[in-house]
């Protein structure tokens, strides 16, 4: 279960970085 909830958090992170990188 707090993998589950850590892996979220890593993936909206990723997700975000990402989104900055691209602009």
């Amino acid at each position: 279960m707090k993998d589950a909830f850590i892996g979220s958090i890593i993936t909206m992170v990723r997700e975000k970085n990402y989104r900055d990188l691209g602009e």
